[in-house]
């Protein structure tokens, strides 16, 4: 109807808002940028919402990398809490200068090395007392 105008079914005639050629083309083609802008939009909406989906999922991950790297690090916290004092002990008594107990006695390395290993066993036992493992 945006012409002449055109006769129904019926035989009536209705009258057209009788716009020139190059006026119906502008108004088909707006009226078609129209349906593809909303196309457009809904697509648009969809690639959100989408988006929305993703960012949770990749959230979610995240997480989960952060939990298993806190846990490996209290871990490896656990185990330097252990062996610091070793270390220490160790590093003490491998100094070369007079006066360190045990050097003449052939049976030091034993007894030291029991040391060391009541120092963990009670490092063991404070730390399940701790509930830290």
């Amino acid at each position: 109807l945006l012409g002449k105008g055109r006769k129904d079914k019926s035989g009536d005639f209705t009258k057209g808002a009788e716009l020139e050629e190059n006026q119906i083309k502008q108004i088909i083609n707006f009226l078609s940028i129209k349906d593809l802008s909303e196309n457009n939009f809904e697509k648009i909406k969809k690639m959100s919402e989408n988006n929305k989906t993703m960012q949770a999922g990749i959230d979610e991950l995240t997480n989960a990398l952060s939990d298993k790297m806190n846990k490996n690090l209290y871990l490896l916290s656990v185990i330097a809490a252990v062996f610091l004092p070793l270390g220490f002990l160790t590093g003490l008594l491998g100094i070369n200068v007079g006066g360190v107990p045990g050097v003449d006695d052939p049976s030091a390395f034993w007894v030291f090395s029991g040391f060391l290993s009541v120092v963990v066993a009670l490092q063991i036992l404070l730390f399940k007392r701790w509930k830290w493992f």
